[in-house]
């Protein structure tokens, strides 16, 4: 800040000036680095030396409002700080945004109030929660699969504890899909979480052969940084036929990948972008019968062109197989 005072060593001493400086000091450490404090004592020599003692604020409390269904450690898990801390603007409003980023709120706000001396402050976090379950079906018809009607049941912050399930289901003249989904975003206190789904699927080939499809996956994540999540996904897959010279297949799976969000929301987001890169290992263990590898890339990006108007967003996506061949249900 010594730079952008008005006093300066060498120059004759105003005292109007050099309170003037110091007065300036808290809006503009607070606007360049996020911290706030205060000027508290001022000293000055003979020598022309002059001190300025500051203390910067800390919290006090951290409360929660709004969150009538999410459990309050479902937020607090996602902040980085705790009372007591230095009273940090950008770490605070980092946090929000994972906060922001779970998907299960449309607005939060913060704000500040004294607590019980001037260098502690209460923050106050108020969320507006929004709808996380929905239940949707239809009914239609298509030339290859005739008549069809699904269905599908989701929750995606299940009893307030931010965990995600989906059940779905299909019928059709020709298939008939059953799919079971559940998320825990926390199995330990470094983030770690766990995905689970398994699905049976029956589908007509033709009018003599059927196949049967039995699977499911099991994918490990864990946070690498600020915007990023590394994940390992272990899958595996039966087929079976009836009817016709198809040989039953079998596919054992090992993935790993890296997602990199920078969006400012989760649904509409204005600005930044995502990144997404996948790797996949077919083997021949526990009775997988393809071995290959196959990497895929995914690229979206976002820009807001007018302020409170348009954003232009711009997506690619590719894969190519690295070694082997991929069975009929990798491709």
């Amino acid at each position: 800040y010594k730079a952008q005072m008005i006093s300066q060593p060498g120059e004759v001493l105003n005292v109007n000036t050099l309170m003037d400086d110091i007065s300036r000091m808290p809006d503009w450490v607070l606007l360049e680095y996020g911290i706030a404090l205060r000027p508290v004592d001022l000293r000055a020599d003979e020598d022309g030396f002059i001190e300025v003692d500051l203390r910067q604020a800390v919290i006090y409390d951290i409360r929660l409002e709004g969150n009538e269904k999410t459990r309050d450690f479902v937020i607090e898990r996602e902040l980085t700080f705790q009372p007591g801390d230095v009273l940090d603007m950008n770490e605070i409003d980092r946090s929000l945004r994972r906060v922001l980023m779970l998907g299960f709120f449309d607005e939060i706000n913060r704000t500040f109030t004294d607590g019980p001396s001037p260098d502690e402050q209460i923050l106050t976090i108020s969320v507006t929660e929004r709808k996380t379950g929905s239940i949707t079906g239809g009914i239609g018809y298509g030339t290859n699969d005739g008549w069809m009607v699904f269905a599908e049941i989701g929750e995606e912050n299940l009893f307030g504890r931010g965990q995600r399930i989906n059940v779905s289901v299909e019928f059709s003249t020709t298939r008939k899909t059953y799919d079971l989904g559940f998320y825990e975003p926390y199995i330990d206190s470094r983030g770690t979480s766990l995905g689970v789904n398994v699905y049976h699927r029956i589908a007509a080939l033709d009018d003599e052969v059927d196949r049967r499809t039995t699977g499911g996956d099991l994918t490990f994540g864990r946070p690498v940084g600020e915007f990023s999540r590394a994940r390992l996904t272990l899958k595996g897959q039966n087929n079976t036929y009836t009817g016709g010279d198809f040989e039953d297949y079998n596919s054992r799976t090992v993935g790993v990948g890296l997602l990199t969000n920078t969006t400012d929301h989760p649904f509409f987001p204005t600005e930044g972008y995502k990144n997404n890169v996948s790797l996949e290992m077919g083997t021949s263990l526990f009775g997988g019968d393809a071995v290959f590898t196959k990497v895929e890339l995914e690229h979206s990006r976002y820009f807001e062109v007018r302020d409170g108007g348009f954003v232009f967003a711009v997506r690619g996506l590719g894969g190519t197989v690295l070694t082997g061949e991929l069975g009929e249900s990798e491709k």
